[in-house]
């Protein structure tokens, strides 16, 4: 029981120490900088991003990404678009398909995890369809985001604040 005590509480510090800041992320002549954790980018305003290949719903999926104490990524700014523009074009062979990202239709407008709506630009052409809930990215359209139905399985991609 004790063994089990001290993993519950090494595996979380152990997540903590592992992201760290290195500085500014994703200007628009700079390579994107990936952490000292497995796969996780830096991304701004000390947060990080990671592509999850395990397909789930949009609603497992930012269940998934609680889990480690962040959510569903979201894009707000052009500085964001481009880390995410710049991910995806780095590992195009492994992040090919949809992935969820942190956007729903809540009401009558697509709004991220926090309530702020989506931005008309970042819309792929023909997009969002009809009768769909829930908002994807892709290398396929680098920039633009389209809407799926909610409960297709999808890779997603997650944020999460950097600890210092």
């Amino acid at each position: 029981m004790a063994i089990m005590r001290s993993a519950v509480v090494l595996i979380p510090l152990l997540l903590l120490v592992c992201i760290l800041d290195t500085g500014e992320t994703c200007a628009p002549n700079e390579e994107l900088t990936e952490t000292d954790c497995g796969g996780w980018y830096l991304y701004p305003n000390d947060r990080a991003m990671k592509y999850f290949s395990n397909a789930k719903n949009w609603y497992e999926a930012q269940r998934e990404c609680k889990k480690l104490n962040g959510y569903l990524l979201t894009v707000r700014t052009p500085e964001e678009t481009n880390c995410v523009i710049k991910m995806l074009a780095k590992n195009r062979q492994q992040y090919s398909g949809p992935m969820w990202i942190g956007i729903r239709k809540t009401g009558p407008i697509f709004a991220d995890v926090d309530g702020y709506p989506i931005n008309q630009n970042y819309w792929a052409s023909n997009q969002p369809r009809f009768n769909t809930g829930c908002v994807f990215v892709s290398s396929a359209i680098p920039g633009r985001v389209g809407s799926h139905n909610c409960f297709d399985k999808l890779h997603f991609l997650c944020l999460r604040k950097i600890w210092k």
